[in-house]
Formats: C-alpha cells, structure tokens, sequence
C-alpha cells in the first residue's frame, strides 16, 4: 500500500506535536492492516493555506483520503474539496464523522499536576477571570463589554483591542497550554469564562480552554458554541446552566451581555455540594480521556470505505 502525507502540522519538538504525530502513526499502521486498497492519502489541515489542495488530491489519486483535523479548526474549503472529490474518506478529531478530543488527550499526558488543596479559592476571591491571548473578533467583544466590571475579576487581553488582524503584532501574553497560570491568580477566582479559537453556533471546536476550568475546580461560561455545551452534557460533564442562562442567546453581543449579567448577580457558591459538583467534572475527565484513546484504538476504517 501507498501512504501519501502530508508534511504540515505542529513541530515535533513540540508536546502537542508529538501527540499529533503518535496519533497519525496509529492511523497509518491502521490503514496498512484493515483496508486493501492500493494507495491512501493523509492530509492534515492544521496550518493548509496557500495549497492547492483539490490538485494534489487529484494528481495523487488516492483510493481513500483520511482527514485527521486534530490540533486547530480546520477551514471549510478543505472538507468541501475532500467530499467534492468523490473518494471515499474519513474525517476524524475535530469532526462530526468521527470526533475525537485531542486537546484532552494531550492535556491528559502534559497538564501540570495540582491538588484539590491548591486549587481551592480564595476567602474574598473576585467573581471571574477572563484571559485572552489573540484578539479574536468574538473576543474582543466581550472584552470590551466586560470593561465595566473589571474591577469584579482578573480581565486579561492580548494586542491592542483596535487590531482588526488577530495574526498581528506582539501579543504580549505567554501562550500557557499545560497550566492554570499564576495559581495565586486562579485561587482568587471564582468563574471562569471560556473564550474558545472560534465563536460558532453551527458546530464547536474543543481546545484546552474548555479543559482548564473542569481540571482546575472551577464552575464556567461558554462564550458561544452551544453544540459545545451540548456536547458536553452529553458527555456526562455539568456546564451550570442552573445558574447560567443561555435561552435566547445567538450572538457575540447576547452571550457577552450575559456574562456581564451573569457575573453581576452570581453568588459564590462554596457548600460541599457544589463543590462535589466540581469535583465530579475534573473525574469525569479522567475516564473521558480514556474513551478517547478508546475510540482510536477501536477505528475500524473499512467501515468507510
């Protein structure tokens, strides 16, 4: 059989590269042992531009294409030019075909360790924390909103708010993957709002954003994507819409007007009860993980041929 690949993606040296690449191996050796097929083709769209993509498909004539869209969302154009090409295909990670959460799998295996001791909060501690790095347009909304009641919560923005390029200038915020940050800053706060790569109602993208308030204790506002918290409930985890109501909510300005109400008229809430709740979320994760490796582990891809 002949493998074709792509050469883009995360650099090894780096730790999510190393996971992606352990998963693209699993991949490879999978499609040389279940499927019969003369040739198939791997693409990786973390990072595919200014590539003719629908070209290489068609010089390279693969039998069957494998899309493992893993470390970022991938752009649109790259599913249509894979199902417009007629092969048959498999797209796995960030997908509806067959999803697979890679940012928990590698927070999994880098994510600094913390006690339950060390995650506790704060006597006094402010109502939430926001942190941002690239000035996404959604997020820059809902920095501007939170202005008013900054004083409520630690606020954090990277670039100037103005910047109309979220690839532009210096950013000026570490890019923090495997830790809580400052612990004395996430003691001293009790929401956490999630402000993930995309804003999106029509799908959802998991990144370690979303993991960060689960393993560090903390209950959390998902800015958008409400197929994410769907997803979530349906995977077991609590998203607190008891005391977050997201009804009628569609736009960056509903949910950044309701963070402001919401971070306005929440009430710390330190009970055993609640505090089981978090704790539940942060377990739930662990078995979650496993599923994950499960899942690829159990990928049958003569089923999409």
């Amino acid at each position: 059989m002949n493998i074709i690949k792509s050469d883009n993606g995360f650099p090894y040296a780096w730790r999510a590269g190393r996971v992606e690449q352990l998963i693209r191996n699993i991949l490879e050796r999978k499609a040389q042992e279940q499927l019969t097929v003369g040739s198939v083709m791997l693409i990786n769209p973390t990072w595919l531009l200014d590539r003719d993509l629908a070209t290489e498909i068609r010089d390279a004539g693969p039998d069957f294409i494998i899309c493992h869209d893993l470390v970022d969302p991938a752009i649109p154009q790259v599913n249509k030019i894979i199902q417009d090409s007629g092969i048959p295909h498999l797209f796995i990670g960030n997908a509806n075909q067959y999803r697979l959460d890679f940012w928990a799998m590698v927070c999994d295996l880098n994510f600094q360790a913390y006690t339950n001791s060390d995650l506790q909060l704060r006597p006094g501690a402010r109502k939430f924390m926001c942190l941002n790095r690239k000035p996404h347009a959604h997020r820059r909304i809902l920095v501007q909103h939170l202005e008013p009641v900054r004083e409520l919560g630690h606020l954090v923005s990277g670039a100037d708010l103005s910047l109309t390029d979220a690839n532009t200038g210096n950013y000026d915020v570490p890019n923090d993957v495997y830790t809580l940050g400052d612990i004395a800053t996430w003691q001293d706060s009790y929401l956490n709002i999630v402000t993930e790569t995309t804003f999106n109602n029509t799908d959802f993208f998991i990144s370690e954003k979303t993991w960060k308030p689960i393993l560090g204790l903390r209950p959390f506002f998902v800015y958008g994507q409400p197929k994410l918290r769907e997803y979530l409930r349906q995977q077991g985890f609590d998203t607190f819409e008891d005391i977050i109501d997201y009804t009628d909510c569609n736009t960056e300005q509903d949910y950044a007007e309701l963070a402001v109400r919401t971070i306005n008229t929440i009430i710390v809430n330190r009970s055993p009860h609640f505090q089981q709740r978090l704790i539940n979320n942060q377990q739930r994760f662990r078995t979650y993980v496993y599923e994950q490796w499960d899942r690829l582990f159990k990928l049958n891809l003569a089923d999409y041929v």
